[in-house]
């Protein structure tokens, strides 16, 4: 009874949207792995939207939809776009956990990786990937 009165006053849709995005960030973690950028950069911007419409913007889910949305467009060598979503990640991050959390030193370590990817690129005209994080939380 106290469930379905918990329902009706709008209780569960955060818990309800919560699960939902850690079910697809798990999806997109896989494609991730997989390298399958078209595939990913779709679900990311999915999962982006989910965060930010039905959690909140000061939810992790929603930081680490930022850093995972960052990570599909390193994938994809879109490095500006890449750029701005990591960074979008660290402000969430550092206004969440504090500056010295692990999960801002986690966004550094992705600037770190896109900024050598982009020196790669103008120096080699190729890009070596080591990757650092597929998404957490």
């Amino acid at each position: 009874m106290i469930g379905s009165i918990g329902k009706k006053l709008g209780r569960g849709k955060k818990e309800d949207a919560r699960a939902l995005w850690h079910e697809k960030n798990q999806a997109l973690i896989a494609l991730l792995k997989e390298n399958r950028a078209p595939e990913a950069r779709d679900l990311a911007q999915e999962i982006l939207e989910l965060a930010e419409g039905r959690l909140s913007r000061s939810a992790p889910e929603t930081a680490t939809s930022y850093c995972n949305m960052g990570m599909v467009l390193l994938l994809d060598k879109d490095y500006e776009l890449a750029e701005e979503c990591f960074r979008e990640a660290l402000a969430l991050r550092k206004k969440i956990f504090g500056p010295s959390h692990k999960e801002v030193a986690v966004i550094y370590m992705n600037l770190i990786e896109l900024y050598k990817q982009m020196a790669q690129a103008i120096l080699y005209g190729s890009v070596e990937s080591t990757t650092v994080d597929k998404g957490s939380t």
